[in-house]
């Protein structure tokens, strides 16, 4: 067997040291992409999540809106009509016509804080449904 110098000893580990540095170096750029591409994946999951219920609240939103509206105009076409009847009866008759109209109205209103209600808590539950599928990795 060949014997080997101190030096060439020393020559042949740090050429060994450079070796693993090499490999570690090219592991640490490995390493370094995939974390990118799982970064890049994960804003891009995030960005569809975020777009997908920005367009659910925005639908959501414009729904409730037009039934607001359609109420509210609801309610505007029952003053009118309370009015021109007002024109017509005497003070008895319009007891009797309006005798209804609180019951009316919180029926509207109770109506109206169940549309929200509902609104709001399908507007979560596809929220958190998302998210569960997100934590699963299956959306996107």
């Amino acid at each position: 067997m060949e014997q080997l110098t101190p030096d060439d000893r020393t020559a042949a580990q740090e050429k060994a040291l450079d070796a693993v540095n090499c490999e570690l170096a090219l592991l640490r750029q490995h390493m370094d992409a995939r974390f990118a591409s799982m970064q890049a994946s994960f804003d891009a999951q995030f960005a569809s999540m975020q777009a997908s219920f920005d367009a659910q609240f925005a639908s959501m939103q414009a729904s409730t809106d037009a039934q607001f509206t359609g109420m509210r105009q609801y309610i505007d076409d029952g003053f009118v009509k309370l009015r021109l009847e007002m024109q017509l009866y005497t003070r008895d008759e319009i007891a009797k016509a309006v005798a209804p109209l609180p019951a009316q109205i919180d029926a509207l209103r109770d109506h109206v804080d169940r549309i929200s209600r509902w609104g709001f808590g399908m507007m979560a539950m596809i929220l958190i449904g998302e998210l569960a599928l997100l934590a699963r990795g299956l959306l996107g």
